[in-house]
């Protein structure tokens, strides 16, 4: 979330704005603005009947009364508009930073600050609901309210968590700064379970210093665990656990790096947060940013030390947040899923620090991921969660699956073209004179490394910039929300972002009747894409879905308005090897329909099975990349 001054600004003053049309609203319907003599245009009189046979609705209005209603709300207004210009000009995340060394009010402080921080957080929560309505071709409304609630939610969770990690807490620790965890396991687990997440009962000791790699099957719970351990379920409201889960560690001992590393931080500075757990600790605020910029320097990191972590790439946001745990020396690090979205020279380098703070640390480090990377980092063991529960020693490397040669068929018709797209940030070129050719059943893969544009050239071919559709050469920008998704539709690297409804099933129907087909035909594609498809499934809400399942869900909503072109933003993130392979013959069925499919990804094993075309962006350019598979 980049700090905007101006949209701050901007939206304050239409705040208040609002809240004072809206106490001039209310006199008015509720009889309130009748004082004085100049008479204004009024409604009769409405007496209402029954247990409100106290309220009349309207009656006269003057100008006196309306004058009077909107001078009352005027301090209100006032504040509002205060508010939001001293978060423009302040950036209140610094206060998070200064609370932990306040002596007198050190909570009030952070409380202050976490509460004023969400003022730009529901700025960006409205731009995002808005931007995923357009993707889903809907028109804004009580649906994007529920997805702006539902986004600073989750942003109020990952804000808790991220306290967590640094050791700020509501009550005072049993566990002094500085002391080293009791002697015992870090984690005891027995019979442990979580209906509808984790279903076979898990049961293992995790010892101080152990290093584990824990796999597993897509929704297989790897990720529910970590959140059990790391008390995210517990800050959830989530008491539903069966079993025993014990921690030997004091809880700000245990670092938690979610799916997302960027919900982690909580300033506006790399270092800042690096430092935010020392100063909870006790150290000064110098001295603690003084070890925090050693540490970044020591990992490589220097660089980044200023920079707002919203600015920072998918590598590069992994690889500081990494860093922003691991200074605080935590007795116990749970890392989910952190090679998913790295490429290639980012996983190696992330490793490599990983493998540098393992083997100078008795720390207990617990790693989920995917056996399909095909990595076993130095000195750790391999777990798998299975049909057998939690078992140690079990290692699945990722299938190898033979090249075929690709066969020669005439030339389809053109779905999409794009010409001379060029994009810039600030002072750097994301794109530059970016052209694409799609044809009709056509699998494009655009591989490239963390922040070479690849989901910016995709979020601009779905919302039309700078994009045309080759039939009428009409720019998608000046198309209906409809009309652009049933031209292109996408599906983000994040397939919870597009979800609007509280259930599976809500979601099939709302991309039923914004796409008008018929009833249950979401469904159906969604039933064709998903293995292992239940009823139990239709009242699930979507965010609780396995990341495989939401992936697949999100391309049957997008793929109701019968789209030319289908565009998938890292669609096997967080997906196993059997489910890389289900997703092969998803994308199969899609091309058997005659749509066209481009898959963004970091590496080329994420669509080279199916891919048909594999072009690499790099230095803001399309370019035939070098070394590809294809299949017939």
């Amino acid at each position: 979330m980049v700090h905007r001054p101006r949209t701050l600004i901007l939206v304050s003053l239409a705040a208040g704005l609002v809240f004072v049309l809206a106490r001039v609203l209310y006199r008015v319907v509720f009889g309130g603005a009748a004082s004085g003599t100049t008479l204004l245009p009024s409604f009769p009189r409405v007496q209402l009947s029954g247990p409100f046979s106290h309220i009349t609705l309207f009656g006269p209005v003057t100008l006196e009364g309306i004058t009077h209603a909107a001078l009352s709300a005027v301090l209100f207004a006032l504040v509002i508009i205060a508010t939001g210009v001293l978060v423009a000009l302040f950036d209140p995340r610094a206060l998070v930073v200064l609370a932990p060394r306040l002596r007198v009010g050190s909570s009030l402080v952070l409380a202050a600050g976490l509460a004023v921080s969400t003022f730009p957080a529901i700025v960006h929560s409205v731009s995002r609901a808005r931007y995923i309505s357009r993707l889903r071709g809907i028109k804004p409304g009580v649906r994007s309210l529920v997805s702006v609630l539902e986004l600073t939610l989750e942003k109020a969770l990952g804000t808790a968590v991220a306290l967590e990690s640094r050791g700020i807490r509501g009550h005072k620790s049993s566990v002094e700064p500085g002391l080293p965890a009791k002697p015992g396991p870090a984690v005891t687990l027995v019979e442990f379970s979580v209906p509808g997440r984790i279903s076979r009962p898990l049961s293992a000791t995790i010892d101080l210093g152990a290093r584990i790699l824990l796999t597993g099957a897509t929704g297989s719970g790897k990720t529910t665990l970590l959140q059990a351990i790391a008390g995210v379920l517990e800050l959830r409201g989530e008491t539903g656990s069966r079993g025993t889960l014990h921690r030997g560690v004091a809880a700000r001992g245990v670092a938690y790096l979610p799916h997302d590393p960027r919900a982690i931080f909580l300033t506006s500075r790399v270092v800042d947060d690096a430092a935010l757990g020392l100063i909870a600790r006790g150290h000064g605020r110098d001295d603690a940013r003084s070890a925090a910029s050693k540490a970044l320097e020591a990992a490589g990191l220097g660089g980044l030390a200023d920079r707002d972590p919203s600015t920072l790439s998918s590598g590069e946001a992994a690889l500081a947040a990494l860093c922003v745990l691991v200074v605080t020396e935590p007795s116990l690090l749970l890392l989910d899923e952190p090679l998913s979205a790295l490429d290639e020279d980012h996983r190696a380098e992330f490793l490599s620090t990983l493998e540098d703070y393992a083997s100078t640390s008795d720390v207990a480090i617990v790693v989920t991921d995917h056996p399909r990377h095909g990595f076993l980092p130095n000195g750790f063991d391999a777990w798998q969660i299975g049909e057998q529960g939690l078992v140690p020693g079990r290692f699945i490397s990722a299938p190898s699956f033979p090249k075929r040669t690709a066969a020669t068929l005439p030339e389809p018709d053109k779905v999409l073209v794009v010409q001379g797209l060029s994009i810039a940030f600030a002072d750097r070129s994301v794109l530059k004179s970016v052209s694409l050719e799609v044809r009709r059943g056509q699998t494009v893969l655009i591989t490239g490394e963390n922040g070479a544009g690849k989901s910016t050239l995709l979020e601009s071919i779905a919302t039309g910039q700078n994009s045309r559709a080759p039939h009428d050469s009409r720019a998608l920008i000046d198309c209906t929300p409809q009309e652009r998704v049933g031209t292109a539709a996408l599906v983000p690297s994040e397939p919870s972002s597009l979800f609007l409804c509280s259930s599976v099933a809500e979601e099939l129907a709302l991309a039923d009747k914004v796409a008008r087909v018929p009833q249950g035909f979401t469904a159906l594609t969604f039933e064709s894409l998903l293995s292992g498809w239940t009823e139990a499934l239709g009242t699930t809400h979507p965010r609780d879905l396995s990341r495989g399942q939401q992936a697949c869900l999100a391309i049957a909503v997008q793929m109701s308005h019968k789209p030319a072109v289908v565009l998938l933003d890292e669609p096997t993130r967080g997906l196993d090897e059997a489910a890389e392979v289900a997703f092969a013959e998803v994308v199969g069925c899609v091309v058997e329909t005659g749509t066209a499919v481009v898959i963004a990804a970091h590496h080329r094993d994420a669509g080279s099975l199916i891919a048909s075309r594999v072009l690499r962006l790099e230095a803001g350019q399309l370019i035939q990349d070098p070394v590809k598979a294809v299949v017939a």
